[in-house]
């Protein structure tokens, strides 16, 4: 035992009683982060869980690397790309249209949103017609009733709030 710490006790049990996932990681169980949890549960309106929002989330490219890129093909976003709620372009790298359709369900196109998996948390809005995307990010594409429900815009200003 640590001296003058003191030991809770937290039972499986418990935990599953209030989240329908199981989720061991102590981040998600941190006060700021149940605080956040008790606010959006409490919106008079109601809310809706953000799995319900996305018809898939996929990571994106895996093993892919600069000698990869070429001075022509689709875009290929990384975690640099992701800034305030939009892409930048001004760094874009390019990979080969081959490249582009052996990983096609990791392609996404304009209205999209790009999450960061690593790094800093981000989500941008995708606004190039058709690209692709880092093992650093997730690829999500809105489901039926997250379209008909919510924009694009609207959902990445949520996540890239203080409480999204």
């Amino acid at each position: 035992m640590l001296e003058g710490l003191e030991v809770t006790e937290l039972y499986l049990s418990e935990v599953r009683r209030e989240n329908q996932k199981l989720r061991l990681d102590s981040g998600y169980f941190a006060k700021p982060m149940l605080a956040t949890n008790a606010v959006v549960r409490s919106y008079p309106s109601g809310h809706d869980e953000l799995g319900a929002l996305f018809s898939r989330f996929v990571k994106g490219i895996f093993d892919i690397n600069a000698d990869s890129y070429t001075d022509n093909g689709v875009p290929f976003l990384r975690i640099l790309n992701l800034r305030q709620g939009m892409i930048d372009e001004s760094n874009l790298a390019l990979i080969p249209e081959t490249v582009h359709q052996d990983e096609i369900k990791t392609e996404l196109r304009r209205g999209d949103i790009v999450l960061s998996k690593t790094a800093y948390p981000a989500a941008s809005l995708v606004t190039l017609k058709r690209c692709n995307t880092s093992q650093d990010t997730i690829a999500t594409t809105l489901s039926t009733y997250g379209a008909s429900n919510y924009r694009s815009e609207a959902v990445v200003a949520y996540l890239n709030s203080g409480i999204g």
